[in-house]
């Protein structure tokens, strides 16, 4: 169960390519792969490590939120006393990255399926779709959010982060084998 979390952590490599054609020099594409997986290694290790390093594994694996305990013991002279701040303030500009990302590449990828001649123009519905699952999921309380980490979301983050793209790329080659062309929706409007 645990490894479905380390594949769907690397479906950022499905972002990647979506963007890499923009890329200054396609050459460096593989070793520029190669440095990110190990980036998103590290940075998925390094929250793990850190409260178990610190706290011991029982008392890590007993902790609401280790990561954040942790960080509220750090303190850097009498210059930051609160790094707590720091690490909540750089988690939500993170996940505001990448869900912006995440949603960027959900565009491009479906106005690419579906031949689109503008590539926002999916933009609102995908938007709107993913603010609608997310509020979806959205738990009451803590209990919640851990049986939903628990026992959803290791099912739920590999079928959409591999599962989906691998969809996509499926049609897109049965599409390319048999020249079988989407309707232009473009064309309607």
């Amino acid at each position: 169960m645990g490894t479905l979390v380390f594949v769907a952590m690397f479906s950022e490599l499905v972002v990647f390519s979506t963007i890499s054609e923009h890329a200054a020099a396609p050459s460096q594409l593989p070793k520029q792969s190669v440095i990110l997986v190990t980036i998103l290694f590290v940075m998925f290790l390094s929250p793990v490590t850190g409260p178990v390093m610190v706290f011991g594994e029982e008392l890590a694996k007993n902790l609401a939120f280790p990561t954040y305990t942790e960080i509220q013991y750090i303190r850097i002279s009498n210059v930051i006393e609160r790094l707590d701040i720091i690490g909540v303030l750089l988690w939500t500009i993170g996940s505001f990255f990448r869900i912006a990302m995440f949603t960027f590449a959900a565009v491009k990828g479906i106005s690419k399926l579906l031949n689109a001649k503008r590539i926002n123009t999916y933009t609102i519905p995908v938007t709107l779709l993913t603010a609608g699952m997310s509020l979806s999921l959205m738990q009451a309380s803590r209990e919640e959010v851990y049986h939903f980490l628990g026992s959803i979301y290791i099912y739920v983050a590999p079928a959409i982060g591999l599962g989906l793209p691998l969809l996509t790329g499926l049609v897109a080659w049965i599409r390319k084998k048999f020249g079988i062309q989407a309707g232009n929706l473009e064309s309607a409007n």
